[in-house]
């Protein structure tokens, strides 16, 4: 299960809670981004069968998203963009078992 919460994403995976935290930016157009974490998600899953880096690269995708400052379909980021901050949140995944 996948939680997201503004700037906050938590998921619930057998009995840990991963969470990472989208640094504070201002946001322009939040339209769009929740399909952009999820497909990011789904397809980084299916690609890599890891659920950290899945998490991390979909979380890499909204911020490269909202940092572009772009509307419509015109915020959709590279590839290059959403790897560097997908590094950046791996290594900040916070958890704790449950």
């Amino acid at each position: 299960m996948i939680l997201t919460d503004k700037q906050n994403i938590t998921l619930l995976s057998e009995n840990k809670i991963y969470s990472i935290t989208l640094p504070n930016i201002v946001l322009n157009d939040t339209t769009g981004i929740g399909d952009i974490f999820s497909s990011t998600f789904c397809c980084t899953m299916l690609k890599e069968k890891d659920i950290l880096w899945a998490l991390s690269f979909a979380g890499g995708a909204a911020q490269a998203a909202l940092e572009s400052g772009q509307i419509g379909l015109e915020k959709i980021p590279s590839k290059g963009a959403i790897e560097s901050n997908a590094y950046y949140f791996y290594n900040t995944i916070k958890f704790k078992e449950i």
